[in-house]
């Protein structure tokens, strides 16, 4: 995995079904998502479009930003990311699934 555009971000204590609810949740938020581990993202937004990649055995989720609007920050696209992932990453499967 490269460093994309704004870096590479690594989120620990990511499990197959934490993935698979990333997954349907960026699908349902309207982005159109391709492959399957790397997955590439396209989010329909101000350009932005993702990489990301998982490590099954150690459940770590790398995300690159492969593109993006010029204008667009990388601080603002990871401003956004981050929390969303920390909360995933720092909840238990039994409370974001039950």
């Amino acid at each position: 995995m490269s460093n994309g555009k704004c870096g590479v971000h690594h989120y620990a204590n990511i499990s197959e079904q934490k993935i698979k609810e990333i997954l349907a949740a960026l699908k349902k938020g309207g982005a159109t998502v391709t492959g399957n581990n790397p997955w590439n993202v396209d989010t329909h937004k101000y350009s932005i479009k993702l990489q990301g990649s998982w490590n099954s055995s150690a459940e770590v989720l790398s995300i690159i930003v492969t593109d993006k609007a010029f204008y667009v920050p990388c601080s603002k696209i990871w401003d956004f990311i981050d929390p969303l992932i920390n909360h995933i990453s720092s909840a238990h499967d039994e409370e974001l699934f039950a």
